[in-house]
């Protein structure tokens, strides 16, 4: 929910947030990825979104909508936790993409 909400928070009005999944060639692990057209976040700054409490300092964003940095570090301890592995790609004005990986179970 979080990955979505952010999505929806920092996109453009009239901007898509795309949700899809899809397997990995080997379809041993599940991947979804949350892509957005939104605002974007600056490269310098990809390497702290998961750290608990850090925030892009940004004017953009749905007025109503607030909050505490938290959200994107809690998303990557339940997908570790899961085993999985989470990762972002972004360009300042294009928007960011978002995705994670999961194992497959058989059966």
């Amino acid at each position: 929910e979080n990955l979505v909400a952010n999505a929806v928070k920092f996109s453009h009005a009239g901007g898509h947030v795309r949700i899809y999944c899809e397997p990995s060639e080997d379809r041993r692990h599940g991947r979804v990825i949350v892509q957005d057209e939104g605002i974007g976040i600056p490269s310098d700054k990809l390497n702290y979104v998961f750290k608990r409490f850090f925030q892009i300092d940004t004017p953009d964003g749905t007025p109503l909508e607030s909050g505490v940095g938290i959200g994107l570090s809690i998303v990557k301890q339940i997908v570790e936790a899961h085993d999985g592995k989470i990762e972002v790609e972004s360009e300042v004005g294009k928007g960011s993409k978002f995705w994670f990986t999961l194992p497959l179970r058989e059966g």
